[in-house]
């Protein structure tokens, strides 16, 4: 029951939002003519980029996390057939 309290409450204050926010702006951009759309589209539209740009970075900084404990692990195991090689030589002798 209370989720679908919340649910209702939460379309009513998002319609209540919209409506206050209709009126048409003009936005520029740097090529081409102004556009002229409800300021609820521009509203909204920043609210989701700036949920998705961290989103997207997180994303890019995890792969690039990766790539690096890759690289380490890669020259991790050059240096200890390295060390290993060098034991057998010292070995030898």
């Amino acid at each position: 029951m209370f989720r679908l309290m919340s649910a209702i409450l939460g379309t009513v204050m998002f319609v209540t939002f919209a409506m206050a926010n209709a009126s048409p702006v003009h936005l520029s951009y740097l090529l081409g003519p102004p556009i002229e759309i409800p300021l609820i589209f521009v509203v909204l539209s920043s609210f989701f980029a700036g949920m998705l740009l961290p989103v997207f970075g997180r994303m890019v900084w995890r792969v690039r996390r990766i790539q690096k404990d890759k690289e380490r692990r890669a020259l991790a195991k050059r240096q200890e057939v390295e060390i290993l090689q060098t034991r057998d030589l010292l070995e030898r002798r």
